[in-house]
């Protein structure tokens, strides 16, 4: 009789919160704002997307287990997808990003 035994390790995945505020260095764009999409991507998986507000305001939240380099796109409202930053992890679960854009 044989007895096969294993331990199996699960990584822990916990949700990472995003939220901001975006302004435009051109202020005629500001007017632009409202609907201008925030995209999360890893590769080619979609891990979030996100409307800003009047204001500015945008909230993201995703699970990044699996995943190692994050980049983040806006569009939408006449403006062409553009990449607006590549990162490498998340030191913190709650994470403020202001974007100038």
């Amino acid at each position: 009789m044989v007895v096969v035994s294993a331990v199996v390790y699960v990584k822990a995945t916990y949700p990472v919160y995003i939220s901001g505020h975006v302004q435009f260095v051109n202020k005629t764009n500001q007017s632009k704002i409202k609907g201008l999409e925030i995209l999360a991507k890893s590769g080619d998986h979609h891990l979030a997307q996100t409307q800003v507000d009047s204001l500015g305001n945008y909230q993201l939240t995703f699970i990044p287990d699996g995943y190692n380099v994050f980049d983040f796109y806006y569009f939408g409202n006449g403006f062409d997808t553009t990449l607006i930053k590549s990162v490498k992890g998340f030191d913190d679960q709650l994470v403020e990003w202001n974007l100038t854009l």
